[in-house]
């Protein structure tokens, strides 16, 4: 089960990462993967739904995908603060645990495609991320750095901005940011 944001909902899309990784994964051994994504959500809004979306499914395996909005949405005055998202994110993983087998964080990945730190919202992406590395040490849940696997594929292009290299809108993936998020699970 995968659980998140609109970055969820479009790896379930027919090119996404989800169904990437699902058809090589099918080959290999029965695999059903569930979508409980929801577009714009941040983690508050997750912790909302968890016991009506989630905690019944009992999945053998959670992906959380998530962090992004509550960066992105301070553009709108609708952001969440850095120690709000501390205190839900560590409640997310806490249900997670009880009620999943398996559980895997990933890493918000970019907002924005330049490489020479002129985004926006990088510093306080990377302050976010760096809560979510942090907590899956804590807590010894497996965490994917989305985020350092896609700022290190932009620095390799070797441009200052790398716009569409991996996004349409500096978030939301195209398909050759599909195709990465597949390679990195």
């Amino acid at each position: 089960m995968l659980f998140g944001d609109s970055i969820v909902t479009q790896g379930f899309s027919a090119n996404g990462f989800v169904r990437i990784i699902e058809q090589r994964w099918q080959s290999l051994f029965p695999v059903k993967c569930i979508n409980r994504g929801v577009n714009g959500n941040r983690v508050w809004q997750m912790l909302d739904r968890f016991d009506s979306d989630i905690a019944p499914l009992k999945p053998d395996l959670m992906v959380i995908v998530a962090g992004t909005n509550d960066v992105w949405y301070h553009s709108k005055g609708q952001g969440t603060a850095i120690d709000d998202f501390e205190r839900d994110y560590r409640e997310l993983i806490q249900r997670s645990k009880q009620a999943s087998k398996d559980l895997l964080l990933i890493t918000p990945h970019l907002i924005g495609e330049k490489t020479d730190g002129t985004n926006q919202y990088d510093p306080m992406l990377d302050g976010f991320v760096k809560v979510i590395r942090q907590l899956a040490v804590q807590y010894q849940v497996p965490c994917l750095d989305a985020r350092s696997a896609f700022l290190e594929a932009l620095t390799a292009a070797k441009a200052t901005d790398a716009s569409g290299m991996f996004t349409d809108d500096g978030v939301h993936l195209n398909p050759q940011g599909q195709q990465l998020m597949a390679e990195l699970l």
